[in-house]
């Protein structure tokens, strides 16, 4: 009873010779050289130390996010620029996003479950540092059409795309109350705010959420805290095995910087959270609240959980190792905290 919605073409619809086609023309795009992003504005806390030539790198991810927001964090303390790099965290369709990395067009793109998709259906692509691996989304309802979570059945739930992590969220709900997920309608909605604003619409009933305050200040009830149903890679960074081969300095600075805002912002609360604000519109007590929901959430080190993993793959049958998909030689060399 999925609602069909208009998507860009997803990658795991071609026929086999169809991918073979399109990975033969992205993977000439990236031997003549991709498009480079467009240069960011500096931190305004960008050290006096840092490189004076930062190189313009763009990640792409699906969604604003608690998910990705270690990312924003580092940029902002200048951690990205001390490791020469200029970051931009892009917006992005996940189908876009992966064929732009591995056009290297956009040379990273982080959502983590259609890129191992992906990888199982050969894209050359590689996932090089997590930056979470467990679920901090959880399940907001509209109380008046859904009273108590077993009561789900037949209605309409926003996800940020179909066949991603927020529907295989929303499906361990269901299995959590009982009901068969072909007795639900998933409604694609790619962001926090226009989902919040869907429930409130009523044109759907409950929403994947990773940021329920503005959804709670309207009156909706949370049902399910994912966290505790659900481990799963919610963000990943990947980018090109040719960039890999082409620019493996380049690679490992990326890594370098992650892994440092990684460290930083489980040890930065007071640092973190007036920045959860101003990049998700919250007070200062939802703020810290967003902080303390994802701090346990967001990787230490950077490593892929295998039991995240195989809970991506299992659902779809796919035959692939994680070694084929996870490159774990820039993490190895990134600096120990």
């Amino acid at each position: 009873m999925n609602r069909k919605v208009p998507l860009p073409p997803r990658w795991e619809r071609l026929g086999e010779g169809s991918r073979l086609a399109v990975l033969a023309v992205v993977l000439l795009l990236a031997a003549c050289g991709g498009a480079t992003a467009a240069p960011s504005t500096p931190s305004a806390g960008a050290s006096a130390s840092a490189p004076a030539q930062a190189k313009a790198v763009t990640v792409a991810i699906p969604a604003q996010s608690l998910s990705h927001f270690p990312l924003v964090l580092g940029k902002e303390q200048a951690i990205f620029r001390k490791h020469g790099i200029d970051l931009t965290v892009e917006q992005m369709k996940s189908d876009a996003a992966i064929a732009a990395t591995i056009s290297g067009e956009v040379p990273y793109s982080a959502p983590a479950g259609s890129l191992i998709r992906a990888i199982g259906q050969g894209a050359p692509l590689k996932l090089v540092v997590t930056v979470m691996d467990k679920s901090n989304h959880l399940m907001a309802v509209n109380p008046k059409s859904v009273p108590s979570g077993k009561d789900l059945a037949g209605k309409r739930i926003a996800i940020n795309g179909l066949a991603d992590n927020t529907q295989y969220e929303a499906e361990a709900v269901l299995e959590h109350f009982g009901i068969d997920k072909k007795n639900v309608n998933f409604v694609v909605v790619p962001d926090e705010g226009p989902k919040v604003a869907a429930l409130q619409a009523g044109s759907v009933d409950a929403a994947i959420l990773s940021l329920p305050f503005k959804a709670e200040e309207l009156g909706f009830k949370i049902v399910a805290n994912l966290a505790d149903m659900l481990e799963l890679p919610t963000s990943i960074i990947a980018t090109s095995s040719q960039n890999i081969s082409a620019h493996p300095a380049d690679v490992q600075a990326m890594v370098d910087a992650t892994v440092e805002s990684l460290r930083y912002i489980h040890d930065h609360k007071t640092e973190a959270v007036p920045v959860i604000a101003k990049t998700f519109a919250l007070d200062q007590t939802q703020s810290a609240r967003a902080y303390d929901i994802s701090r346990d959430a967001w990787s230490l080190d950077g490593n892929l959980s295998p039991t995240a993993f195989k809970n991506v793959i299992e659902p779809l049958n796919m035959d692939l190792p994680m070694d084929k998909a996870w490159d774990p030689e820039f993490l190895a060399k990134a600096p120990k905290g």
